[in-house]
């Protein structure tokens, strides 16, 4: 079982790029996430969230797939091109995805609609 109250504190200092096109699920997905850490980025597009990486620092970055503009896949492998250990999660509807993206270095796959549990495991792995 994962200690809720130590995950915050060890999730509090790290940086979160979160790009996701859909205004509801961003929301959703924004109220949980704030539990776990005080800075979040947030961009609707890959295109909109790779600009935001190669401007910023960050941690952690959690990504929808199916986006306009530039897709999660584009950006993600923009974003390894320069940098393979940054972990990422990726959150899809689309089961078919997962296998587009299982070769690729600290990345995570959550399928929507996904649970707070499913969520917390993964961040508890990437903070441990």
């Amino acid at each position: 079982m994962i200690d809720l109250l130590s995950l915050v504190e060890k999730t509090q200092n790290i940086k979160l790029l979160y790009v996701e096109d859909n205004e509801l699920v961003r929301k959703d997905t924004l109220e949980m996430l704030d539990i776990f850490f005080e800075e979040i980025i947030v961009s609707m597009n890959g295109q909109l969230g790779l600009e935001e990486y190669t401007n910023g620092t960050f941690d952690l970055i959690l990504t929808d797939i199916q986006m306009p503009i530039m897709d999660g896949i584009e950006m993600i492998a923009n974003i390894r091109k320069v940098d393979r250990n940054i972990p990422i999660i990726i959150i899809s509807a689309n089961e078919q995805e997962e296998n587009e993206t299982i070769d690729m270095d600290r990345t995570y796959y959550l399928q929507k609609p996904f649970m707070l549990d499913s969520l917390v495991s993964i961040i508890n792995d990437i903070s441990s």
